[in-house]
């Protein structure tokens, strides 16, 4: 992982699957896939299995005088019934 991603992420990087970079004159933007965690229902106990990929973007502080955004795709969970 590249420097600049290890200090926007810090302890998280250990939850980052993959990632790829894009850099243009304008800004630098992170394309991180996230790992796969088991949730489980705080209600019932039940494990949360994955239905979908979604992705989310953050808007991050400039980073070498770019704009810096992630792109973050996330697993969305649903219960399992």
């Amino acid at each position: 992982m590249n420097n600049d991603l290890k200090i926007i992420l810090g302890d998280y990087e250990s939850f980052v699957q993959s990632h790829t970079t894009e850099i243009n004159e304008k800004e630098v933007i992170y394309y991180i896939t996230l790992k796969r965690t088991i949730i489980s229902c705080p209600e019932c106990g039940s494990r949360m299995n994955i239905k979908d990929y979604r992705k989310c973007k953050v808007i991050h502080n400039m980073i070498r005088g770019k704009n810096t955004s992630l792109i973050l795709k996330k697993k969305i969970s649903m219960s399992s019934m």
